[in-house]
C-alpha cells in the first residue's frame, strides 16, 4: 500500500510544551486575518483539540469552541497562530493588552458557573458576542461609532479600514492622525515600522517633520512623559500599540 504524505499537514515537533497563541477569523481570499482570542497552555497544541470538543463543563472551551463553530458556520476561515514560550502567562498578558488597543475579544466575554448555567442560553451569549465582533471587530472610540457599511452582520472590514481613516480631517490633531495610522498599519498585531509610518502619513498629506514615533512612545526619552504615548518601540524603527 503505498501512502500519499501530499495530503498531510506538517509541523516540527515541539521542543518546549509552554505556548501562547492567537486565533483569527478570516473572511475570504486575500483578506487579513483578524485576531478574536488570545491564550496560553502548558500543553502544546493538545490544547485545541479541548476546543474541538467544547464540553460545556468547562467554560473556556465551550466558549471558545462554540466560537469557532459559529464562525465556521458563516462561511469564515479560522486560523491558530502560535508560538513556544518561557513565560506565557506574561507573553499572554502583553499580548492582550496590545490587541486589545485595537480589537474587541472574545477573552472579554464573561465566564458561567457549569452547574447554574444553561448551554443554549450560553451558547446564545457567545453567538451575539461574536456578531458584535463581525459588525465592528474593532475596539477605538472613533470606530465604534461608525455606521455598518454593509447590511449583512458580516463586514467587509477592509471598507471599515479606509472609512474610519481620515487623517486629514481638521478636528483631528497630529497625534491624533498618527494614531489612526498606527492602527492602521497595526492590523493583525503586526510590528509598525517607521518608513511606512512616514509613507502613509505623507499620503495623507501631514508634514514629514511632525512625524516623529519615537515622541509617542512610553518607553523612549523623548516619549515617555508625552500624554500622546500610543506605542511601544521594539527595536530600531519598529513599535507596536500599546
Amino acid at each position: 500500500m503505498t501512502i500519499d504524505f501530499s495530503t498531510f499537514e506538517e509541523m516540527e515537533f515541539p521542543q518546549h510544551c509552554d505556548i501562547v497563541y492567537v486565533l483569527h477569523y478570516i473572511h475570504g481570499d486575500g483578506a487579513k486575518p483578524l485576531p478574536f482570542y488570545v491564550g496560553e497552555s502548558s500543553r502544546h497544541v493538545g490544547r485545541f483539540g479541548d476546543y474541538v470538543s467544547a464540553n460545556f463543563s468547562a467554560a473556556t472551551d465551550f466558549k471558545v469552541g462554540e466560537a469557532v463553530k459559529y464562525l465556521r458556520k458563516k462561511g469564515l476561515r479560522v486560523v491558530i497562530k502560535f508560538q513556544e514560550s518561557h513565560n506565557r502567562k506574561e507573553e499572554e498578558k502583553r499580548i492582550l493588552q496590545h490587541l486589545r488597543s485595537t480589537f474587541k475579544l472574545l477573552n472579554d466575554l464573561k465566564g458561567y458557573r457549569y452547574g447554574d448555567s444553561d448551554a443554549s442560553s450560553e451558547r446564545l451569549k457567545i453567538h451575539q458576542f461574536i456578531e458584535q465582533i463581525l459588525e465592528n471587530p474593532y475596539n477605538v472610540e472613533d470606530i465604534a461609532k461608525m455606521p455598518s457599511t454593509r447590511s449583512s452582520k458580516v463586514v467587509d472590514t477592509s471598507k471599515v479600514r479606509s472609512s474610519v481613516h481620515t487623517p486629514t480631517d481638521s478636528n483631528f490633531s497630529v497625534p491624533e492622525r498618527i494614531r489612526l495610522i498606527c492602527q492602521e498599519l497595526a492590523v493583525g498585531g503586526e510590528v509598525i515600522k517607521r518608513q511606512d509610518i512616514l509613507r502613509m502619513a505623507k499620503k495623507h498629506g501631514i508634514n514629514e517633520s511632525s512625524v516623529l514615533p519615537a515622541d509617542y512612545c512610553d518607553n523612549t526619552e523623548t516619549g515617555k512623559w508625552s500624554r500622546h504615548s500610543f506605542l511601544h518601540s521594539v527595536g530600531p524603527g519598529k513599535y507596536i500599540l500599546k
